[in-house]
């Protein structure tokens, strides 16, 4: 089909004024971008700065400088923090040495004292002179020399021993006893750490049965974010049914059975074992979110071992 020379004109026209057009708009959303980005304030240099440590070292450094602090006040009163000297720092290390404190700890309080003398602008840093320095090599060339044991070994757990801790979960509310029932074996026959075995979801946990039997797969990732399964390891816990104590897959089927009769309706990406509060009552609120606190974990465990005769672990 031929254009006349005014058809072809006014085609050109109109194809220039959407070309116009279409720049408007994408000046406009342009525009639109770089507004909603310079609205957002940008992080400070110390923002920054802080966020090299992580959340547990913040806190413990933050631990350790109160407590330096409380230690400093009663000697030198109405005198500032940024003006201890190295003598105090040393005497610090020592008075945490004299609580029972291990050498490697003692070195972290160093790196808080460190930290905050630098977060003061206090050139030089009286906890990076080289007597504070001599005091940590000498602390540990002392405990070298003495045979002090700094590795506060876990106690290793029979079966025999296993099984009495299990049994004193009796007293628990339904939901802990199951979900203490169903951690206590997989760590024990898994051989895990604590942290592998809080951070399993529940897309990490299957119940398989085949020509081999029953087993548990359980995997274990090797980076933190849940949604990378590239980088894992799949281990198989048999149902040890000679013990008791370590039949996981029983145990398995009750804590599923547990949740059930509660109501509670939980998607694959949640926590096996979740965060929980006993609320007045002794009613769990759980946190399906969160994984379950170490700290949490030791408590009940410390208090079922108390509460235990003939369990000397």
């Amino acid at each position: 089909m031929s254009w006349t020379h005014t058809a072809f004109q006014d085609k050109l026209h109109t194809a220039k004024r959407n070309n116009t057009i279409l720049l408007v708009i994408i000046a406009k959303r342009f525009h639109t971008v770089i507004v909603e980005h310079a609205s957002a304030a940008p992080a400070t240099k110390q923002t920054i700065e802080e966020s090299f440590r992580g959340t547990s070292t913040r806190r413990a450094y933050d631990t350790y400088q109160q407590q330096f602090e409380a230690i400093l006040q009663p000697h030198k009163t109405d005198t500032a923090l940024e003006t201890a000297s190295t003598e105090d720092c040393t005497d610090f290390f020592q008075a945490l040495y004299t609580c029972g404190l291990t050498a490697r700890t003692i070195d972290v309080a160093k790196s808080a004292l460190v930290a905050y003398f630098n977060s003061k602008r206090v050139y030089p840093n009286p906890a990076q002179d080289s007597i504070a320095r001599q005091y940590i090599v000498g602390l540990q060339k002392f405990n070298k020399k003495n045979n002090v044991d700094e590795e506060k070994k876990a106690h290793p757990l029979t079966v025999r021993e296993l099984s009495t801790l299990m049994n004193g979960l009796s007293g628990l509310h339904p939901f802990v006893e199951s979900l203490l029932r169903l951690l206590l074996p997989v760590a024990f026959l898994g051989c895990y750490r604590i942290s592998e075995v809080l951070n399993l979801r529940r897309n990490d946990v299957q119940l398989v049965s085949d020509g081999s039997g029953r087993y548990l797969s359980v995997r274990l990732r090797w980076h933190k974010k849940p949604k990378v399964e590239e980088d894992c390891q799949i281990y198989h816990l048999i149902d040890e049914t000679s013990y008791p104590c370590l039949r996981v897959c029983t145990f398995h089927d009750e804590y599923l059975a547990t949740l059930r009769a509660s109501g509670s309706n939980v998607v694959s990406s949640v926590f096996v074992f979740p965060s929980f509060t006993i609320q007045q009552g002794g009613v769990p609120r759980v946190d399906w979110h969160r994984a379950l606190e170490q700290s949490t974990l030791r408590k009940l465990i410390c208090e079922i071992v108390n509460a235990t005769p003939n369990l000397f672990i």
